[in-house]
């Protein structure tokens, strides 16, 4: 089963999750944002998915990397808080959503997130725009 920790959960996007959830991915929902304090919770996931803008820096993705989580994701458009050198490093995929906050609601954001990691399972590579 593949199992993805998503950071910066809003009380009212739970329902969404797990309506979109259509694959069947084993979903942690963690309220608070990713920091280095709670990165520890990512550990025995496939994958992480953010919503936020906060850093993701080398010490993270090192650790991420060694817990064997290759994709790192987020909910954004904006991926500049990632350090892109040491994800290409590792060997992660950072990716983003292709359409822009105020574009597309909550539910649109969880949905093409959830088909990004479709297409990883299916085809190797995400379906959006690759950083690393």
């Amino acid at each position: 089963m593949f199992k993805i920790i998503c950071y910066s959960v809003l009380p009212n996007e739970t329902a969404a999750f797990k309506a979109l959830n259509t694959d069947g991915y084993a979903l942690k929902l963690v309220a608070e944002p990713l920091t280095a304090q709670n990165l520890m919770m990512a550990q025995g996931n496939n994958a992480v998915l953010l919503a936020d803008n906060g850093p993701v820096d080398r010490e993270m993705l090192t650790q991420l990397a060694a817990w064997g989580i290759k994709y790192v994701f987020t909910r954004t458009t904006d991926c500049d808080f990632f350090d892109f050198e040491a994800a290409d490093e590792l060997n992660q995929v950072i990716s983003r959503i292709p359409v822009s906050d105020r574009d597309a609601d909550n539910t649109d954001k969880i949905a093409i997130s959830f088909a990004n990691f479709k297409a990883i399972r299916t085809t190797g590579e995400p379906m959006n725009e690759i950083y690393a």
